[in-house]
């Protein structure tokens, strides 16, 4: 019986992984349906959204416990009208210390 259960569960999962092989084929674009093109125009535009320009790198100094040095900080703009994407663009302060 135990056999008979393993030797299915092999047979089922050989089917599956076929099923699997055969639909993640890559398509050419006249195979397309209409939710493929959906789900590509949706993903645009997240990597549109990602991308998008909303701060500014901002001149600070840095104060360190023991010295001082210049570097940039991310400020907010209004969308799109920024020159750097996300925050981590700008070099910022670090740990060092804090801003002024």
């Amino acid at each position: 019986m135990l056999k008979k259960i393993a030797l299915g569960s092999i047979f089922a999962s050989v089917l599956a992984l076929t099923y699997i092989q055969s639909t993640a084929s890559v398509q050419d674009q006249s195979e397309l349906t209409k939710e493929n093109i959906e789900a590509l125009a949706f993903f645009d535009k997240i990597e549109e959204w990602w991308n998008r320009k909303d701060y500014t790198c901002v001149s600070v100094t840095c104060e360190c416990i023991m010295y001082d040095y210049k570097s940039e900080v991310a400020s907010a703009v209004d969308e799109g009208t920024g020159d750097a994407a996300h925050t981590w663009n700008c070099p910022g302060c670090g740990d060092c210390g804090w801003l002024s």
